[in-house]
């Protein structure tokens, strides 16, 4: 799957410009995210009217190596953290971004008290949110 998610942005224009930007000049961005030419960013959209949420991937090392993180930032435009996932996230359902993972795995991160989860349940793994 990051090889196929490698050919893709290597054959694809990176991140739209606006997208890019927004994450990048959002206020409190983690020291952990880089913003280079080898860095995709992609608005997945607007949750509850509350988190702006961000698919983002950087490629790294000689041997093109994927981090891919799910950046969350409030409607002013701070960054409240970011999960550690494996893949993209493909759309918002409710008070849930989806993934494309098997129910069984955990394919949701879904609001709990209108709050983020420090802790999910994503393709068999417990990402947390961190900065």
């Amino acid at each position: 799957m990051k090889l196929l998610l490698l050919a893709l942005m290597l054959c694809s224009s990176l991140s739209s410009a606006g997208d890019f930007e927004d994450v990048k000049n959002a206020q409190g961005i983690s020291e952990y995210l880089k913003f280079d030419e080898q860095v995709e960013v992609e608005k997945l959209g607007v949750l509850k009217n509350k988190y702006i949420v961000y698919n983002y991937t950087s490629i790294w090392g000689q041997a093109k190596r994927a981090s891919n993180r799910l950046i969350i930032l409030n409607i002013q435009h701070q960054m409240l953290g970011m999960y550690d996932i494996t893949e993209w996230a493909i759309s918002i359902e409710d008070s849930c971004i989806v993934f494309r993972f098997d129910t069984e795995v955990g394919n949701k991160i879904c609001l709990i008290d209108n709050k983020l989860p420090r802790t999910v349940w994503l393709d068999g793994e417990t990402p947390t949110l961190f900065k």
